[in-house]
């Protein structure tokens, strides 16, 4: 099972501590400013609707100081859904305000189908890709950062 900590198991142990955390009533959010990502979790079971998608944007916008553009990943890998109407708000331009890309990760079979589903019906604006690995989703993120001089340094 993919978890946040995983994700981070390759940094070393000093840098953990760059991590900012928040929960929301269905997501846990990490946010790694050194590579300008935000990961986001949401919790086995959840259905996912406007108001849940808003309060996840909030908290999105409050661990990143919501003066620059993230990268965001969302781990896909645990049964729970989202309704149409939150699908069709997570590919806005407004509610995509904050964020540079998108890659949305799962190795669960249905979570793939319903994946690929919101590609091709919803289209979002911002650049979004499906993953089946975490280190992939990341060094696309990252790239997709650095293309449009997003870096940290930047």
């Amino acid at each position: 099972m993919i978890t946040a900590e995983n994700i981070f198991r390759y940094l070393p142990s000093w840098q953990h501590a760059q991590l900012k955390e928040a929960t929301t009533s269905t997501a846990r959010l990490l946010y790694y400013e050194e590579e300008n990502l935000v990961y986001i979790e949401p919790f086995a079971g959840v259905v996912i609707d406007v108001p849940q998608a808003m309060e996840n944007r909030e908290a999105k916008n409050r661990l990143t100081g919501g003066i620059r553009k993230t990268g965001m990943l969302v781990n896909y890998n645990v049964d729970m859904s989202t309704t149409p109407a939150m699908r069709a708000l997570c590919a806005t331009a407004d509610y995509n305000s904050g964020v540079y890309a998108i890659a949305l990760v799962s190795a669960l079979a249905h979570m793939k189908i319903a994946g690929n589903f919101y590609l091709r019906i919803n289209r979002p604006v911002v650049a979004t890709r499906f993953f089946n690995s975490i280190q992939p989703a990341q060094k696309w993120l990252i790239t997709q950062g650095l293309t449009q001089n997003l870096s940290i340094d930047g």
